[in-house]
This record gives C-alpha cells, structure tokens and sequence, in this order.
C-alpha cells in the first residue's frame, strides 16, 4: 500500500460526514466493511498533567448488552409503568417485552467520556472504532498494552494536557476528530458545570445548548449523554440510523422513517422514549449491540 494510499485509507475510515453523525450507524458495525492493514508509528507517549408495510415476523434479538458495571435498573415500580405504557400497542413490541422484560441500559458517569468516545465512533465500523479507541487510552496511559479495552477506567481531559494534533492522527484519528478532543478537552477543563453532577438538574433544552457548543457534539452525541451518562427516561435519538431501522422493523414501514415521522411514531410513549430506543435497537437486527458508550467508562 502506497503512503498517499494509505492516507487515503484512514480518512475514509476516519472523516466524519458531519458533526452531528446524522444517517450514521455509528455502533452497528455495518456501515464500513473495509479491512486494511495500516502501520501505526507508535506514538510518543507523554505524563499527563493532570418510519403501511410488509408483515414480517418479529426477529428476537439476542444481542448481549456489552459488559458494564453499572447500568439502568428501573426497579419494579417504573419497570410496571413502562410495561403498561408499552404493552398492547404494537404486536412485534410486545413480542420483545417478553424476550427482554427490563431494558437494561448501560449507565456511565462520565460527561466528557462519553463525548470524547462519541467523537472517536463517529462514521467507524464498530471493529475500527473499538481499535482507534483502544489506542487512545493506551496513549493516554490509561490502560495497558495487553488491555482489550472493556475494563472499566477514568478519562480525565486532563490528559490531554500537552497532547498535540499529530500525535493524535498517528493514533488513526483524522485531523478533524484530533482537533474536536483537544478542544472538547480544553472546555471540559475550564468550565466545571459540565460535568455529571452540575448537569443532573439542568433541563434537556440547556444541556443541547451547552453541549453543542463543543466543536465536534451534535444532537447524536448530546443523545448519548443524555442516555447514558445522565439516565433521562425520554430521549429519542433520531438521528441513530440503527433507532430507524428498528422502527422500520417494528412499525413494519417500506422505507427509513424521517425523523419527523420517528418523533410522530414514538409519542405515544412519552415519557419513556429511552426505553423504546432500547427495544428499538434490539429490533434493528440480530448483529446490533447497544450502543457502548461509556463501556470502558466511569470516571467524572
């Protein structure tokens, strides 16, 4: 493989579309099949300084939730009211509540985590994301050589203190993503209300806001967090191609709804669409996992 080749390469694997990763599958591991054999320079490492249709039967997904520490356990009382909210409207739904009776999503208590994985995801199969990712923490000195990336740890924007662009790219990053970190992590470190705690109480509206403000944080990304890291019980992230393929399956549609119909589709489950995405997911294919943000996360 040629140099200009192999640059060629990266940034097909690594250019995000856009910021938002709108019409991205970014954890399914469909979206790129490419396989290509790149040389990484082994980086310096640095002392951190701190959508009627068809009728089809229901696919009963098994898909295993990746391994967490802590997840999303709704207790008995909330389990019910989800169940009641949800049964009795949708056959292929109901099929899934009895295959998996409490949606467990993974729970993470990291802010900066997640967004900090969210950029590295973005437009990566799952296999090159989990490979770029797993570099990072090893440059960041976070985990081992041996490390396979899925014990949980703590990343600290901190670390990037000092850590320049380059250095990042040789990681497989593209210039791009490089540059989201660094400035996601200068933010992150200069305004304390973005962390877990300070932003537990904000309102959905103010959280958008704030975080969009970051180079790099579309409303996927802001989904993410609010999923995951914050535990709200009604985001519906619209722009997960995934989320669109499950409704397809679900509400048994010809084509991707728009994410004008997915918000129609999804209110009358209002306020517990965090938990149809879950089911969603599940129903999007018997190869999707849940989004693993955060699955080697859990520091503030």
């Amino acid at each position: 493989m040629t140099i200009a080749t192999r640059s060629r390469s990266r940034r097909l694997l690594s250019e995000p579309v856009d910021d938002d990763c709108r019409g991205v599958e970014p954890r399914s591991g469909r979206l790129l099949q490419l396989r290509i054999d790149v040389k990484q320079r082994r980086p310096r490492h640095r002392k951190p300084d701190g959508q009627g249709g068809r009728s089809t039967p229901v696919r009963v997904v098994s898909a295993k939730i990746p391994s967490m520490r802590d997840t999303v356990n709704l207790g008995p009382s909330r389990c019910q009211a989800m169940r009641s909210l949800f049964q009795g409207r949708n056959e292929l739904l109901d099929s899934l509540l009895e295959a998996f009776p409490e949606p467990d999503l993974p729970r993470v208590t990291c802010v900066f985590s997640t967004v900090a994985q969210s950029i590295v995801w973005q437009q990566l199969s799952a296999s090159a994301a989990k490979a770029t990712w797993l570099r990072l923490l090893q440059f960041l000195d976070i985990v081992d050589k041996e490390s396979t990336g899925c014990d949980p740890v703590s990343l600290d924007p901190a670390r990037f203190v000092g850590v320049s662009t380059m250095e990042l790219r040789t990681l497989g990053l593209s210039e791009r993503k490089a540059s989201y970190l660094l400035n996601a992590a200068a933010m992150f470190r200069a305004d304390g209300s973005l962390h877990v705690l300070d932003l537990k109480s904000m309102p959905e509206n103010d959280i958008r806001t704030l975080l969009l403000s970051l180079p790099g944080v579309g409303n996927w990304t802001v989904d993410m967090v609010l999923l995951f890291a914050l535990g709200r019980e009604d985001i519906l992230p619209v722009g997960d191609l995934a989320v669109k393929r499950g409704a397809k399956e679900l509400f048994r549609l010809r084509s991707l709804p728009s994410e004008a119909q997915l918000i129609q589709l999804a209110e009358e489950y209002r306020p517990m669409r965090s938990y149809l995405s879950f089911y969603l997911w599940k129903a999007s294919g018997p190869a999707f996992v849940i989004p693993d943000l955060g699955s080697t996360l859990t520091g503030s």
